[in-house]
């Protein structure tokens, strides 16, 4: 049910962890034409069709895993046409919102070349040489160029969480604030039944679930019976932080008391959420886990009140692209 769907480093989450076995240098591969092409000015930086293709592809494959969406479905594919564009754009807006406020950090990003070529030369090595770094360059719908790009947002994204915590003190990085955000009204801790289907039948079979569990059965035990992601949400249910999760889905788990189930339709499922207490002892043995999702969360509402102040110029190209089709 994450709602973040196309991060970067999910493409590469295989790759960016191993480690370089020689420090060998190779020229980076040229984008076509095609690539390179103008696509949109924002804030001041030109945003290019290689960005504008990626990150298409893995939001109308987000879009799909949530919703169910068929996109060779003429009628689907109009109906979620409108979320699909929100998702795109404001997904390179928001890139380049992280760079204007690195620049306003720290002006230079230089300081990361040598990190990239590091990651580029693992990514190279990982794939087998520079024939698999091509094959997986076109299987991923993406440029050498964009690789470097992305990792260089990363890294800033890292450097600004360092900036705004430990220099400028605007994120409270501290013990307290993360027990206030941990136990607040910002996180949740859930467990969900997944049903396959959004029919009557399967209405009934979620209402009835709701009512066993506020009248005592284990909703682990239910889960386990019936779940059809159990597995992978395993016997302690989530911990979620608002606005990492679908709207629909967010609005019912945000909404209940200790004990209280709930079920929503999300796409083609429906999902049966129960609220569980949340327990000191995870807070306490998961502080790592838990103080990163906190600090990223109050980096990205610095984020998105610098995407609130910029603007998308879209070129002749950019405006006449069909975002259900590129590939």
């Amino acid at each position: 049910m994450k709602k973040r769907v196309f991060a970067f480093a999910l493409a590469l989450v295989a790759l960016l962890f191993c480690a370089c076995s020689e420090e060998e240098q190779y020229s980076p591969i040229a984008s076509t034409p095609e690539e390179a092409r103008e696509v949109a000015r924002v804030g001041g930086h030109s945003v290019f069709y290689d960005e504008l293709r990626f990150v298409a592809v893995n939001s109308r494959e987000g879009i799909s895993n949530m919703y169910g969406v068929d996109w060779s479905d003429p009628s689907q594919a109009a109906e979620y046409a409108d979320e699909l564009e929100e998702s795109v754009w404001s997904s390179l807006v928001r890139n380049y919102a992280v760079f204007e406020l690195f620049e306003e950090a720290y002006e230079d990003s230089s300081q990361f070349d040598e990190q990239i070529t590091e990651q580029i030369i693992s990514i190279v090595e990982s794939c087998g040489g520079m024939d698999g770094y091509r094959a997986y360059l076109a299987e991923n719908c993406l440029t050498d160029r964009l690789v470097r790009f992305n990792l260089t947002v990363s890294f800033m994204e890292f450097e600004l969480l360092s900036y705004y915590t430990d220099l400028l003190g605007i994120i409270d990085g501290s013990e307290a604030a993360l027990a206030d955000f941990f136990f607040g009204d910002d996180t949740a801790h859930v467990m969900h039944i997944c049903l396959d289907g959004t029919d009557e039948a399967t209405a009934a079979l979620a209402a009835e679930l709701c009512d066993r569990i506020e009248s005592g059965e284990d909703v682990f035990e239910l889960a386990a019976e019936y779940s059809m992601d159990f597995e992978a949400i395993g016997e302690g249910g989530e911990y979620i932080i608002r606005g990492d999760y679908v709207k629909e889905y967010e609005d019912v788990a945000f909404s209940l008391y200790v004990g209280e189930a709930e079920h929503v339709t999300v796409g083609d499922s429906t999902y049966v959420i129960c609220a569980l207490e949340k327990d000191m002892a995870y807070f306490t043995e998961n502080y790592d886990e838990v103080y990163y999702g906190y600090v990223y969360s109050e980096l990205d509402k610095i984020i998105e009140r610098q995407c609130d102040k910029m603007s998308i110029e879209k070129t002749e190209l950019g405006a006449s692209l069909d975002l259900v089709g590129i590939k």
